[in-house]
C-alpha cells in the first residue's frame, strides 16, 4: 500500500534496538539513556544479545576441516576470561558461581569434553570444549555485572529469577551453558525500558534531534507523516487548508477499518467488518456519498463487487482507491506542505525542543536555518507604529500591559499571549480533536467543561442571591 509500514520519525522500542538504518535512531535512544543514569540497561541488553548469538554458534556442529583451521588460529585464552577472578562482586550465599565454575573446570575438565563430543558429534573435542567454556566465562561475566546481588551495574531482577539464572549457567549434570539462560532477565529490563524510559525518550530533545537530523536528510516521506501524530495534525491543518481533507478522512479511515481484521485477513467480527465497509462506501464512494470521492465508475464496481463477495468483506476491499488517494496527495499535497507555514510550525516546535541543549548546533541544517529565520521574523514582525521610537510606543492599541482579570466568580482570565511551550504543552489535546474529527467522532470534554462552569456560576449567583436577601432582612 505505502513505501513503508510505520513512521521513521517515532519508532517503538524494539526498532529502536535493532535500528539499522542509515540515521539510526539507537545513538539518540542511549543518550537519552546515559541523560537518565539508565545506560546499563541497554548495555545489558546488548551483552545479552550479543551472548547468544555466540551461544549460537557454539552450539552448532563443525567440520574436522573448519574445526583444525581454526584451532591454529584461534586460542580460547585470548578470547575468554573464565580465569579472571571478579573483584568486588558476590552471588547469593547458597550458590559461588566461581567456586563451582573452578571445580568443574579443573577437576572435571575430561568429563565435560566427553559430554560435548557425545552430544554434539565434534570430531575434535578439545577446541569446541574451549569455545564452550568461553561462553561459559562470557555467562558469568554478564551474570556479575548485571545480575549478582553486589553487582556494579545491578538491573534489580528478583532473587527467584536469580536463582533460576545461577542454575542455568552453572548445570549439574555437566552440560553446556544454553543460549537462552538470559532470556527472562532480558525480558525484565525489556518491560522496564518500555514502562519508564521509552515515554520520557519520546518527550526528550533527543528524539527531535534525531526528528530533525531525519529531516534534514531529505529522507521524510509522506508516510512518515500520516503514521506520526505530531506531523499528522499539521498536515491536517494544511489539507483542511486546501479543501481537500476529505482525501485525509478517507486515507485514515480505511487505515482504521482494516484494524477490523486479524494477521491472516480474517474478520475479526464479521458482522462489524460488514457494517464499516458500509459506512466507508455510503461516506465516500456511493452515488449518494455525503463526502464523494472521485474514483470513477470501474473503480466503485470494483469495490461494489468486492463488498459482496461469499466469502464476506476482505481486508483489501477498499486498497485501490486508497491507493488512488494516496498517490493524489504524495504528488500534490506533499510537495505543497513541506513549503507550508504548517511545516514551519512543526520546525518551529522540534527547535523549541533542543533549544535547552548547547551541544547542539542546526547551523548543518538547511531546513533548521529555515525554521529559524521563520522563528525570527515571527518575533521581530512589525506592527503598525514605529518600534523604533520610543515616543510611539505608548500609543499603541491596547497599550494598558496587564497579565489578565478576576472575574466576578473568582476566576482568572489571561490576557497575556502564552509562550512556545503552552502550545506545545497543549498540543496532544489538539491531535486529539483532529483526529476524532477524522473518525467521525466527537470530544466532549471542553462541552462537559463548559456546562460544568456554567453551572458552578448558577450556583454562585444563587448563593450571592440568598445572603444578599438574608442581609437586607437583618
Amino acid at each position: 500500500m505505502m513505501e513503508q509500514a510505520r513512521s521513521n520519525l517515532c519508532k517503538n522500542l524494539k526498532e529502536i534496538l535493532s535500528d539499522q538504518d542509515n540515521l539510526s535512531m539507537l545513538p539518540y535512544f542511549i543518550q537519552h539513556m546515559e541523560e537518565v543514569r539508565a545506560i546499563h540497561l541497554v548495555q545489558f541488553w546488548f551483552s545479552v544479545e550479543a551472548f547468544r548469538a555466540a551461544a549460537e554458534l557454539v552450539m552448532q556442529p563443525v567440520s574436522s576441516h573448519h574445526n583444525s583451521s581454526y584451532s591454529n588460529n584461534l586460542k580460547a585464552e585470548d578470547h575468554c576470561s573464565c580465569d579472571a577472578e571478579p573483584k568486588g562482586v558476590s552471588m547469593t550465599p547458597s550458590l559461588s558461581r566461581k567456586s563451582l565454575l573452578n571445580d568443574k573446570m579443573e577437576d572435571k575438565t575430561r568429563e565435560r569434553k566427553k559430554v560435548i563430543q557425545s552430544k554434539y558429534h565434534w570430531e575434535t573435542s578439545s577446541f569446541m570444549a574451549q569455545r564452550s567454556l568461553c561462553i561459559e566465562s562470557d555467562a558469568v561475566d554478564i551474570y556479575t555485572k548485571y545480575i549478582s546481588m553486589n553487582a556494579p551495574n545491578s538491573i534489580s531482577v528478583s532473587d527467584t529469577l536469580r536463582r533460576h539464572i545461577e542454575v542455568a549457567i552453572c548445570p549439574e549434570d555437566g552440560s553446556v551453558v544454553k543460549e537462552d539462560c538470559f532470556d527472562d532477565a532480558q525480558h525484565v529490563v525489556f518491560h522496564d525500558m518500555e514502562s519508564r524510559h521509552y515515554p520520557q525518550f519520546c518527550r526528550s530533545r533527543f528524539l527531535s534531534k534525531y526528528q530533525l537530523e531525519y529531516i534534514s536528510g531529505g529522507l521524510l516521506s509522506l508516510t512518515d507523516i500520516l503514521l506520526n501524530y505530531n506531523t499528522l495534525f499539521y498536515f491536517m491543518e494544511f489539507m483542511e487548508g486546501k479543501a481537500a481533507s476529505v482525501l485525509l478522512q478517507f486515507w485514515s479511515n480505511v487505515e482504521n477499518y482494516k484494524t477490523l481484521f486479524r494477521p491472516d485477513g480474517v474478520a475479526v467480527n464479521s458482522e462489524e467488518a460488514f457494517d464499516g465497509a458500509m459506512t466507508l462506501y455510503n461516506r465516500y464512494l456511493s452515488l449518494q456519498a455525503t463526502h464523494p470521492i472521485d474514483v470513477g465508475d470501474v473503480m466503485r464496481i470494483a469495490v461494489e463487487n468486492k463488498m459482496c463477495d461469499v466469502r464476506g468483506v476482505l481486508i483489501d476491499t477498499f486498497n485501490t482507491p486508497q491507493r488512488l488517494v494516496y498517490d493524489k496527495m504524495k504528488e500534490i499535497y506533499y510537495p505543497l506542505f513541506l513549503q507550508s507555514d504548517q511545516y514551519s510550525k512543526y520546525l518551529c516546535e522540534l527547535l523549541y525542543m533542543i533549544d535547552d541543549d548547547p551541544h547542539y548546533s542546526t547551523a548543518a541544517s538547511h531546513h533548521s536555518d529555515a525554521a529559524a529565520h521563520m522563528m525570527h521574523n515571527k518575533v521581530h514582525q512589525p506592527t503598525s507604529c514605529d518600534q523604533d521610537d520610543p515616543n510611539e510606543l505608548w500609543r499603541r492599541p491596547h497599550s494598558l500591559m496587564r497579565f489578565g482579570y478576576i472575574t466576578k466568580f473568582g476566576q482568572f482570565v489571561s490576557e497575556a499571549e502564552p509562550g512556545p511551550s503552552h502550545h506545545m504543552s497543549k498540543q496532544g489535546h489538539r491531535i486529539k480533536r483532529s483526529l476524532y474529527s477524522i473518525l467521525g467522532r466527537e470530544d466532549h470534554s471542553m462541552d462537559r467543561l463548559a456546562a460544568a462552569q456554567q453551572q458552578a456560576e448558577r450556583i454562585i449567583d444563587q448563593v450571592l442571591t440568598l445572603t444578599q436577601s438574608a442581609h437586607r432582612v437583618t
